[in-house]
C-alpha cells in the first residue's frame, strides 16, 4: 500500500497550471481536485488548501474576479465597523467560479452573531448575486440539458468567523425550480453534504438553509 504525502505548494501550482493548459483556464476547483485525485492518488490535499494555493499564486481566471463592485451589486451593509466578505459561486461540478465582494458588519462575523440576522443578510446578498452568477453559466439546465437554465439551486456554506469571511455557494443551474431536474439537484446536494472533500465540510463552515 502506497504511503500518502502532503504535496508541496510548488507541486500543486504545477498541477494547476497543467490542468489549465490542457482543459482551459476556466477549469473550476472541483474538476482540478478530481484530476489530482486521479493522477496523484498518494497526495493528501484538501479543497480548501487547493483553493488557497490557486489564489495565492494568482491562478484564478481573470473573469472570475470581475463581480460587480459591492456599491452597485450587493446589499446595504449599514454603518459601523466592516469586514470584506467574499461570496464565491461554484457552478455545477466543473463549471466556472464566480466571485463577488461585499462589506459585511464586523458584528456579523463573531461567534455570537444571531443566526437569523446573518441568514437574512446572506439571503438578500444571494438574491442579487444569483442573477449575475446565472449569467456566467449562460447555458442549458445541468440535468435535462435541453432547456435553458433559468434558476440556480443553491446551498451556501458560510464561514463568517474566519479572518477573511467567506460564503461558498454550491450552485446548480436548472430549467425550473419545480421540475424533476430540481429534485435531482436536491438529491445531488444531499450526497455532496456527505462528501468529506465538499466545501460544506470545511472547518468552520455553516451550511445555511435559505428561507
Amino acid at each position: 500500500m502506497s504511503a500518502t504525502v502532503s504535496p508541496t505548494e510548488q507541486e500543486v501550482v504545477q498541477v494547476i497550471r497543467r490542468v489549465q493548459s490542457t482543459q482551459g483556464v476556466q477549469t473550476g476547483i472541483p474538476k482540478i481536485h478530481e484530476y489530482i485525485k486521479e493522477t496523484q492518488p498518494t497526495w493528501i490535499l484538501s479543497v480548501k488548501r487547493l483553493r488557497d494555493i490557486r489564489r495565492k499564486h494568482n491562478l484564478v481566471p481573470s473573469d472570475t474576479n470581475n463581480g460587480t463592485p459591492s456599491a452597485n451589486l450587493l446589499v446595504s451593509a449599514g454603518a459601523g465597523p466592516m469586514k470584506k466578505l467574499r461570496l464565491e459561486y461554484m457552478l455545477a461540478r466543473d463549471g466556472p467560479t464566480v466571485e463577488f465582494f461585499q462589506d459585511i458588519p464586523a458584528e456579523y462575523c463573531t461567534p455570537n452573531a444571531p443566526r437569523e440576522t446573518t441568514s437574512k443578510f446572506i439571503t438578500d446578498l444571494m438574491e442579487i448575486a444569483d442573477v449575475e452568477a446565472l449569467k456566467a453559466w449562460n447555458s442549458t439546465c445541468l440535468f435535462c440539458q435541453k432547456l435553458r437554465a433559468k434558476a440556480l439551486f443553491t446551498v451556501p456554506a458560510a464561514t463568517l468567523t474566519a479572518e477573511n469571511p467567506i460564503v461558498l455557494v454550491t450552485a446548480i443551474p436548472l430549467c425550473s425550480m419545480s421540475s424533476a431536474c430540481a429534485r435531482q439537484a436536491y438529491a445531488l446536494v444531499q450526497s455532496a453534504m456527505l462528501d468529506p472533500n465538499s466545501p460544506m465540510q470545511e472547518e468552520g463552515a455553516s451550511v445555511y438553509q435559505m428561507p
